[in-house]
């Protein structure tokens, strides 16, 4: 009795630093569906951004949101708020004024994912990603979009210049 208990608890041990060691090592899955693989490295590098992107706000990170924004972004903000002084017409918010409608928004979202992706370049410069994004908010009604993001290359890095709906 004790050799069947001690075989299945070594046995349990084993299966479970197999698990542990394939989710350390296995390649983390895209947090957004693309359509096509991005082409090139430097479509791969906006997907990468855009992943951070994805990733930041599913796990309600509103400084990774913010990071991946350039400061000088235009942001037409998705939440129904955000209308303009019509009420018709999306208000354009700068990055600041997108951190501050944000901060709610991410504390009382439950995931947000990014369905039917495109990255399509328009200049060495700058790139597009288009895609539906759900937002699932907590208590409310989720918010469905179809959304463009313009990256374009500063420096190094690829940030979000422009953010709208389609």
């Amino acid at each position: 009795m004790k050799l069947t208990v001690a075989v299945l608890t070594l046995g349990t041990l084993a299966l479970g630093g197999v698990c542990l060691v394939s989710c350390v090592v296995s390649p983390q899955r895209p947090a957004a569906q693309y359509r096509m693989p991005p082409q090139g490295p430097d479509e791969q590098a906006v997907a990468q951004a855009f992943e951070a992107l994805v990733r930041a706000y599913g796990r309600q990170d509103w400084d990774g949101v913010m990071d991946v924004f350039a400061d000088d972004a235009q942001i037409e903000s998705a939440a129904p708020e955000a209308a303009g002084p019509s009420g018709n017409a999306p208000r354009i918010l700068n990055k600041r004024e997108f951190g501050r409608a944000l901060e709610p928004i991410i504390a009382s979202n439950v995931g947000y994912s990014a369905q039917n992706v495109q990255v399509r370049t328009v200049s060495p410069m700058q790139v597009q990603v288009s895609g539906t994004m759900t937002l699932l908010m907590a208590g409310r009604p989720s918010i469905h979009r179809d959304r463009l993001w313009v990256f374009e290359k500063r420096g190094e890095r690829w940030l979000v210049v422009r953010a709208q709906d389609l």
